[in-house]
């Protein structure tokens, strides 16, 4: 079967009728929705609430494979082959200040626990 037919079967089409609709083309979500391709639009969450709602269940759970560490200091030593604690300045030689500096901003951000509110700039007060 081809990817036409799929959304035909889905969205209770003619392939023809898809095919016209869709001409080929990639939509935005809310242009698909406009045209009756997509019946809501959101991410994967949005998608996983509807399709437990659907189902009629409240007892569910997430899970993503595999489990990503996000341990900044593991990054660093796989990236730059070298441990970094007690290494910042050859780490700082070795890939330069900004780049340094945004590291361990990195750091400061993986640490912090609970809802941040931030700001695409950085503002230093001296």
């Amino acid at each position: 079967t081809t990817f036409l037919e799929h959304v035909a079967s889905g969205r209770n089409m003619t392939v023809e009728a898809v095919d016209h609709i869709a001409q080929g083309r990639v939509w935005s979500g809310t242009d698909a929705k406009k045209i009756g391709l997509v019946d809501e639009t959101g991410g994967l969450d949005d998608a996983i609430a509807y399709a437990a709602e659907t189902v009629g269940t409240e007892n569910y759970t997430v899970e993503s494979y595999p489990v990503y560490k996000t341990n900044i200091e593991e990054i660093a030593e796989r990236v730059f082959g070298i441990p970094m604690a007690g290494k910042e300045s050859i780490i700082k030689n070795e890939i330069g200040a900004e780049a340094y500096h945004i590291l361990k901003k990195i750091q400061t951000l993986t640490r912090q626990q609970g809802v941040q509110a931030r700001l695409p700039f950085e503002i230093n007060i001296k």
